[in-house]
């Protein structure tokens, strides 16, 4: 049914006038629909530039790594893995055992390799401790207190314990 108002002719023509608006309309909608989307294109070339930096920055990172690695073999005047023959484990403990707490914590806590070798790497460590590296410290009461006395024990403080009141109210929180 057609309007008795408007006849066929003018809505052709409303039509006319108004689709080249409703398309340009619809065009900029859909680009603004799809501007937050990701492209693909511009991610590839972020990632592509993201591991160029990353490389450049592992290659800077190495050649000061080598740099300071080299320095440091010169000053001690042996290179890396090398043990050099004039260099003696240090005797700054006084006690029974020629090895203190304060260098074995150094070596521990710093990953040292350069000090551990120079108390003789692994096996030397063990000499100095006087233990036996397949069998431990031997189980003799003397010499267990003797170690007591020049390392301490090696038990961690307890923990309080939660009063029965903080208990009570964190219970009762939950509950509720």
């Amino acid at each position: 049914m057609e309007n008795q108002h408007y006849p066929s002719f003018y809505k052709w023509c409303w039509l006319e006038t108004t689709l080249p608006d409703w398309q340009a309309a619809l065009v900029l909608n859909a680009s603004r629909r799809f501007r937050y989307t990701l492209d693909l294109k511009k991610e590839e070339e972020k990632k592509l530039i993201l591991r160029k930096i990353r490389a450049h920055a592992q290659a800077i990172r190495a050649t000061y790594l080598f740099k300071a690695a080299g320095g440091q073999g010169q000053r001690q005047g042996q290179g890396q893995g090398q043990l050099n023959e004039t260099t003696k484990p240090l005797q700054t403990s006084t006690g029974e055992f020629p090895i203190g707490p304060e260098q074995l914590a150094s070596i521990s806590r710093e990953h040292d390799i350069a000090s551990l070798q120079q108390y003789g790497g692994v096996a030397g460590v063990s000499n100095l401790l006087k233990t036996d590296l397949e069998k431990g410290v031997d189980g003799d009461d003397a010499d267990l207190l003797r170690r007591r006395n020049a390392f301490g024990s090696n038990n961690y403080p307890r923990k309080k314990g939660r009063s029965f009141l903080v208990t009570s109210i964190v219970l009762g929180l939950l509950e509720s």
